[in-house]
């Protein structure tokens, strides 16, 4: 007979899960956490494989993703539609998956994607350029299209930097090409569900140093370590307007650069706990435990206290 938690985080990425796991322990919850790197793109596969094999040993209430999502999204819509491994039977049987529709999560993941999302929705933006010769002159970031932890964002030095990160790319993987907007990132971590919305704002006031990159370029733009929790009302509503527009549930971190005269640019979404959990849970913002309350059945009332 398996044990039977709670929660099973399905993966780390650095911090975030330490962070997730203290924050539902804290609550009395048993967690277990499935150990996996960041970025399963490249192997699906094994994540899959991996993911039956620890949830046939602690049997869990609820899934919750760390790090990238859409792998499990895909699961949760194959367990929706009552699809389940030959190897495992049922092995989805009861389970809360704490994540949104594949086409959703992708759709935010997606740095090109949520870029036109925000263009359609009139969220201002840095200027994008469709190509280097458009750009030529100007300081721009190179994005590729899914990264993580700041991996797949560059700072090209010249001209001859962001052609070699451009030829670097897997064929037909797409990408942006962006102004470099100097100021002062802000990022805002937003819970949806219908009926319950709560945000929590910070400004980051330090990085991790930059690392030279194999392309000749600057380095990746590497992910923040200090931040100072704030209230910045404008970019909470383009944060908010996003999720609205897709009638999106869940977790989901927004990032954005503040110019010197104040205006806000948005930058990319990241549908999933982002570094910051640590800082808004000691901010009495507990992303995880509103997510799995939220989630709950028998404890759905929980969030009725805090209504946006």
């Amino acid at each position: 007979m398996a044990d039977t938690c709670d929660v099973l985080l399905a993966g780390t990425m650095g911090n975030i899960g330490p962070d997730v796991c203290s924050a539902l322990a804290a609550h009395d919850l048993k967690v277990s956490v499935m150990d996996f790197p960041q970025n399963v793109h490249r192997d699906e596969f094994g994540y899959r494989r991996l993911l039956m094999k620890t949830v046939a040993a602690c049997r869990p209430r609820m899934i919750m993703p760390v790090g990238n999502p859409v792998t499990l999204s895909r699961i949760a819509a194959e367990a929706a539609a009552g699809e389940s491994p030959r190897n495992f039977p049922g092995i989805w049987d009861g389970i809360v998956f704490a994540v949104e529709s594949p086409g959703k999560v992708m759709l935010l993941d997606s740095k090109v994607y949520s870029s036109a999302l925000a263009t359609r929705l009139g969220i201002r933006q840095p200027a994008i350029y469709a190509t280097p010769e458009e750009a030529e002159g100007r300081q721009v970031i190179f994005k590729r299209d899914v990264s993580f932890g700041g991996q797949g964002v560059h700072l090209p030095w010249n001209r001859r930097s962001l052609d070699n990160l451009i030829a670097h790319q897997s064929p037909g993987e797409p990408y942006l090409i962006e102004d470099f907007i100097k100021g002062d990132d802000y990022s805002v971590d937003v819970l949806r569900f219908p009926g319950f919305v709560r945000t929590g704002c910070y400004k980051v006031v330090a990085h991790h140093p930059a690392t030279r990159g194999a392309g000749g370029d600057r380095g990746s733009m590497c992910p923040s370590t200090g931040r100072e929790m704030c209230s910045f009302p404008e970019i909470e509503q383009m944060a908010l307007r996003i999720l609205d527009e897709l009638d999106y549930n869940g977790v989901c971190g927004m990032d954005f650069r503040v110019d010197a005269g104040g205006v806000p640019y948005f930058l990319e979404c990241n549908p999933r706990f982002t570094a910051a959990v640590g800082s808004q849970v000691e901010a009495g913002f507990d992303i995880p435990y509103l997510l799995y309350s939220c989630l709950n059945q028998q404890s759905r009332d929980f969030c009725e206290f805090s209504q946006y």
